[in-house]
């Protein structure tokens, strides 16, 4: 699943984005962000703008709350294309 954090040009206020293909996906990536903030703040650059993978590697057993970082893509996510 993907939660990303941007503000879109000429914009004011943030978007938060999150891609997942569940409702329970969704949920997952809310509670990583609600949660896990200080270690956002410490893998990205600059919490204004990010981009990241998230994944549970068993929802089953561990449900929403083992939602685990998977990588930063925010320099992918972020660079225009040519």
């Amino acid at each position: 699943m993907l939660l990303a954090r941007f503000t879109v040009p000429g914009g004011e206020r943030p978007v938060i984005l999150i891609c997942g293909q569940t409702a329970l996906t969704h949920h997952a990536a809310a509670y990583f962000l609600r949660r896990s903030y200080r270690r956002i703040s410490d893998t990205v650059a600059s919490t204004d703008r990010f981009c990241l993978l998230l994944k549970v590697p068993s929802i089953r057993t561990y449900g929403f709350q083992g939602v685990v970082l998977e990588r930063d893509l925010t320099d992918v996510a972020f660079t225009r294309g040519a």
